[in-house]
């Protein structure tokens, strides 16, 4: 089995990350869990009897998740984002899609490794090759919690506030996800887990941005499954009051210069379906935050 040398990543990371993340795989060898050989034809065995991406298997009493590569399914929308982007001249709109296949599953392990190393709520890669790596479960996502019925409206709350600490101390120690939608966030019943970071912001936009997208996409996800501003307020408070300051008013900023684009999802939006309605919501809540505060 052929496994890939992190210099193949070299492009999307610096010096200082590279040893970082060398320094994880050496420590990770000396324990013992990449040179088990059972566990690696385990997983070599599950993965080929799958068709799906991304498959669960459970080894030694632990559950694990396997990741193989997938190319890309860019849309129309991808593609006219960048052109709009250098049209309007605002970054934020770039499109940012992974192009897929093995290069980017490395990239994406390696981001992961980089923010474990970090002590930041991401997945242990565990186990890598050249077409898949094994995480170790974080629990349900979120969106799955808050379909539970067992759990009340004040429990359900209580955690997304916990979601939303969690994502303002990866942005105060300087990280970011891409995409984080609470269908890519676990709850084990004590942790939050960020997960899938397929998307390689920093090849496109600066540090403070790709925060201010994390903000925008998550704020997106968060009154898509649990509702408009007075029932997320409390959980963007949280957010606003752990992540650093200039995240925040640099998403009220980016809001109030999309304003034209937040009068034409206002329009769109009794056609447009749920994203186009959230994506409404999204913008108006930070363009107005001064007014509501």
């Amino acid at each position: 089995m052929k496994v890939f040398s992190i210099m193949n990543v070299s492009h999307h990371l610096n010096s200082v990350e590279i040893c970082c993340i060398i320094s994880v795989v050496n420590i990770a060898k000396e324990i013992g869990f990449f040179v088990n050989r059972d566990f690696i034809d385990f997983v070599e065995k599950q993965v080929s009897a799958s068709a799906k991406r991304v498959i669960r298997i459970d080894w030694q009493n632990e559950s694990f998740w396997v990741k193989s590569p997938e190319e890309t399914r860019v849309t129309i929308w991808h593609r006219l984002a960048s052109p709009l982007s250098t049209l309007i001249k605002n970054p934020l709109l770039r499109s940012t899609v992974a192009s897929g296949g093995a290069e980017e599953l490395l990239a994406e392990a390696a981001r992961i490794r980089l923010l474990h190393q970090k002590g930041m709520p991401v997945p242990e890669v565990v186990a890598q090759s050249d077409e898949w790596f094994v995480i170790r479960d974080g629990g349900r996502s979120i969106r799955g919690v808050l379909k539970d019925k067992t759990l009340s409206a004040a429990d359900k709350l209580g955690i997304l506030q916990k979601v939303a600490a969690a994502l303002g101390d990866i942005h105060a120690r300087g990280g970011w996800h891409g995409r984080p939608a609470l269908r890519d966030i676990l709850w084990d019943g004590e942790q939050v887990t960020f997960i899938d970071f397929e998307e390689n912001l920093a090849a496109r936009l600066d540090p403070l941005l790709c925060q201010v997208r994390d903000l925008l996409l998550f704020t997106h996800s968060l009154f898509r499954l649990w509702g408009d501003a007075d029932y997320s307020r409390p959980v963007l408070n949280t957010y606003r009051d752990t992540a650093p300051v200039s995240v925040w008013e640099q998403s009220i900023k980016e809001a109030q210069r999309l304003n034209w684009a937040c009068k034409l999802l206002k329009v769109a939006r009794h056609v447009g379906g749920h994203d186009v309605v959230n994506a409404y919501l999204t913008l108006r809540f930070f363009s107005e935050y001064d007014k509501a505060s």
